[in-house]
Formats: C-alpha cells, structure tokens, sequence
C-alpha cells in the first residue's frame, strides 16, 4: 500500500510538473505571435525601404547617364562632299547631352545612294566623350559614285541620299546604350 501511495504521489507531482510545462509552453507561444505582430511592421518597413533605394538608384543612373546624339546646327552636316580622290564624306558632329563621360564609343555609319540599299560604310571606334562635349567625325563612303548624280540627290527634296549613324556607348558604371 505504500508503494502505491508512493506512486500516486510521484503521479501527480509528475501531472503538476507537466501542467507548468504545458502552462510555460502557452505562454512562450504568446509571446512568439506577440514578437511576430511586433516584427511583422518593421519587415514591411524594410521591405518598402529597400524597393526605395533601388528606384532611387535606377533613377540616379537614369539622370547621370550619358546621351549622345548629333549636335545641333549648321555643323552638323556641314561638309558634305568629294575628297581629292573621288571618295563621297561627309562630316558629323557627336555631342554627349548627359551628365557622365561616354564610353567605348562606337559610330557605325551608313548611306544610301537613290535606289541603292542601305549600306555600312564604317565602324568608328572614337575616345571617351565628356558631358557636354562634342567631337567631330567623318563617314567616307568608298565605291565610287558619279559627280553629278550626287549633287543632284543632295540638292533634291526628295531625300534619295540618307546618312545614318548609328551609336553605341558605355557610362561610367558599365551599363550599355
């Protein structure tokens, strides 16, 4: 019989001690969905902080990039013509309108002559372009082509001579353009 108080006892010493870790476990429950409702607001804030940075960023290379084109006004075009040896050239003027250098500059250039297609007659590999700057180049067209039948396409309004360029750059940070 004492064995059996003795049991009983250590039964519900054990039940107590079960029911304080069954209590305690509650509680640490509680406050892990309390420390979750508590981060939950700062990771949404982190979150919207971190997508505000990266527009920021998108929009800092967008404004500092370069961006180059033909400069304006009569140089533009302003040579166009025979070189002593026959070849047709013509001179253009690149500006960089940007807010960082231009890299590894390369300026493809193209003609069309009445029917003919449209044809590469270069690929310039140029410096780096600082903003604001402008650089002078010059497309040399190499078949030959009659005196007269130029001067009368490039005096015309039908537009049957076209030059074309075509650029492609680098900015300071390597994105390509």
């Amino acid at each position: 019989k004492g064995a059996v108080r003795n049991l009983a006892a250590l039964a519900a010493q054990t039940k107590r001690q079960a029911d304080a870790v069954d209590g305690e476990m509650k509680q640490l429950r509680r406050q892990a969905d309390a420390t979750a409702q508590m981060v939950r607001p700062a990771q949404e804030s982190a979150a919207a902080a971190i997508r505000g940075v990266a527009l920021q960023n998108r929009n800092f290379r967008t404004d500092i990039r370069p961006r180059l084109g033909l400069g304006d006004g009569p140089q533009v075009f302003d040579r166009v013509g025979f070189l002593p040896d026959g070849r047709f050239a013509w001179n253009y003027v690149l500006e960089n309108y940007g807010r960082s250098n231009a890299r590894k500059i390369t300026v493809k250039q193209w003609i069309k002559i009445g029917d003919e297609s449209l044809k590469l007659v270069g690929i310039a590999d140029t410096p780096d372009l600082p903003p604001t700057q402008r650089m002078l180049g010059t497309g040399i067209y190499r078949g030959t082509l009659n005196r007269e039948l130029i001067d009368r396409l490039l005096h015309s309004r039908s537009g049957a001579a076209i030059l074309k360029l075509d650029l492609s750059y680098q900015d300071e940070l390597g994105d390509h353009f």
